[in-house]
């Protein structure tokens, strides 16, 4: 099977493309996972064009639709307002660690005991803190 077979015709909403660029960003997926949805990005991390926006929007860290690589993330909603913020100026945001919690580890922290939990005793001695 294709490594990314199960990807292949399935769109994501712009809220799943905003958390698997932002899992990038924070180092949480590689981009070779990034890449694996085809259906949105080109081996070099660009968007595949036409790309229709559907779906959860993405909002920023200012609570307003954020853009990634020129393209606006609102899931097709036109009324939306835009943010500000790009590039730098989102990972400089006072809410930008408080958002990246709630965007990709449902408000928790990114090396918890939860996330242990669902891979065993493995999991828990992996993901606990050094002492």
């Amino acid at each position: 099977m294709h490594r990314d077979e199960s990807n292949h015709g399935r769109q994501q909403s712009d809220y799943a493309v905003g958390m698997l660029w932002y899992g990038l960003i924070e180092s949480v997926i590689t981009q070779t996972d990034v890449c694996d949805f085809r259906m949105h990005f080109q081996s070099n991390l660009r968007f595949r064009l036409p790309r229709q926006h559907h779906g959860t929007a993405l909002l920023g860290p200012d609570g307003l639709v954020a853009t990634i690589r020129g393209e606006l993330m609102n899931g097709g909603n036109d009324s939306l307002v835009a943010s500000p913020l790009r590039g730098q100026a989102i990972l400089d945001h006072p809410n930008y660690q408080a958002w990246i919690s709630s965007l990709l580890y449902r408000d928790g922290e990114r090396y918890s005991l939860f996330y242990g939990a669902f891979l065993g005793d493995f999991g828990a001695k992996l993901f606990s803190p050094v002492l």
